[in-house]
């Protein structure tokens, strides 16, 4: 249960930026009515604390009202903040992160919204240093870094565009990029998985379907509490 964690406000805060509340009272509470009598009491108690404690922080039915954009990215990034607090945003420059399955759209998505913004592509670091694509993936990510350092040195904003699907790895990356005073937007792509296999048969150097099948089964989509900012861009 959350109340039992270290940090149950935390924790709920978390959650309520991806469901509200008082939709995952009711699933919890069906849960609890299912169970046998002797087991339901208590946890039955634990629902309805959960659901006083989130009507009092005020994320029953919506997110909690945060002061601005940089007090929230701050408050998911550093547990020990009080979520009423209101910082000053002295972020300098803006770095868009990409995350997406491959085929997504994202060098697309790009071209049409990146404007003339330098960008730190594996893919394309890759082709330079004639790396095949499942070989070198940490040379790949160690050049992609260092180009990337040089840009935040300077404080100039660019792109990383990678597949980031999976959290831990666009955590380690906002927090590199947010050490430095950028204001990073995450923007996730999307689209459905016909048009995902059938871009891909298309491809002429084209991703084996049991790798493709296994990258989306590992997918983690970004939860909007990730970044300063977190677009999702689907079709």
């Amino acid at each position: 249960m959350v109340l039992d964690k270290k940090r149950p406000d935390f924790n709920l805060l978390e959650a309520a930026e991806c469901v509200p509340l008082r939709l995952l009272f009711l699933l919890s509470f069906a849960d609890v009515q299912g169970r046998e009598a002797d087991l339901a009491g208590g946890l039955s108690g634990q629902v309805e604390l959960f659901a006083d404690y989130a009507k009092e922080l005020d994320v029953w039915e919506h997110p909690y009202a945060f002061s601005g954009a940089y007090t929230k990215f701050r408050y998911f990034q550093k547990e020990s903040l009080w979520q009423g607090t209101d910082l000053y945003d002295g972020l300098e420059f803006d770095v868009t992160v990409m995350s997406g399955l491959p085929l997504s759209g994202k060098d697309t998505w790009i071209g049409k919204n990146g404007g003339n913004l330098p960008v730190v592509s594996l893919d394309d670091i890759r082709a330079e240093m004639g790396i095949p694509p499942a070989k070198g993936s940490g040379r790949v990510v160690q050049e992609a870094l260092g180009r990337a350092r040089d840009f935040l040195r300077k404080k100039e904003p660019f792109i990383w565009n990678a597949t980031n699907t999976v959290q831990e790895t666009r955590q380690k990356l906002v927090r590199l990029f947010a050490g430095y005073g950028a204001r990073v937007h995450l923007v996730y792509l999307e689209v459905p998985y016909g048009e995902l296999l059938a871009r891909n048969r298309k491809r002429e150097r084209h991703i084996p379907e049991p790798v493709l099948e296994d990258m989306i089964r590992k997918l983690e989509i970004p939860a909007p509490w990730e970044a300063y900012e977190v677009k999702w861009v689907t079709e």
